[in-house]
């Protein structure tokens, strides 16, 4: 089983495109903050230029995880994730998990999660 953030290949190039820490944006909460803007600026430049590039960094974070039995997929925020991807892996089963809490839980899960060494 693995766990991995949809958003962490556009995190990746994003600080190769900056020069930004790239730990920092996995793991620092307040640094992550201080790029959000320039990250979804970024984001939606790279979408302008290729108009598939969200798919294409599912299907890469995909087959780069062939091997592994169960891949949880993080941070899709697509209303339907599910039908947004699920006719790109047509050979995986693709089920969608929607998990929803308040920001007290979020800002507690994180301190936690932080302090464990998990993104």
């Amino acid at each position: 089983m693995r766990v991995l953030s949809i958003s962490d290949a556009i995190k990746l190039e994003y600080a190769r495109a900056i020069g930004a820490d790239l730990e920092r944006l996995l793991c620092d909460r307040g640094y992550k903050e201080q790029h959000r803007q320039a990250l979804t600026a970024y984001f939606l430049g790279q979408v302008e230029k290729q108009h598939n590039y969200p798919q294409e960094n599912f299907l890469k974070l995909v087959h780069d995880n062939a091997g592994v039995d169960v891949l949880f997929v993080t941070g899709m925020r697509e209303h339907a994730p599910v039908a947004a991807v699920a006719h790109l892996v047509p050979d995986t089963r693709v089920d969608e998990i929607r998990v929803q809490s308040n920001e007290s839980v979020r800002q507690s899960c994180g301190a936690k999660t932080r302090n464990l060494g998990y993104r």
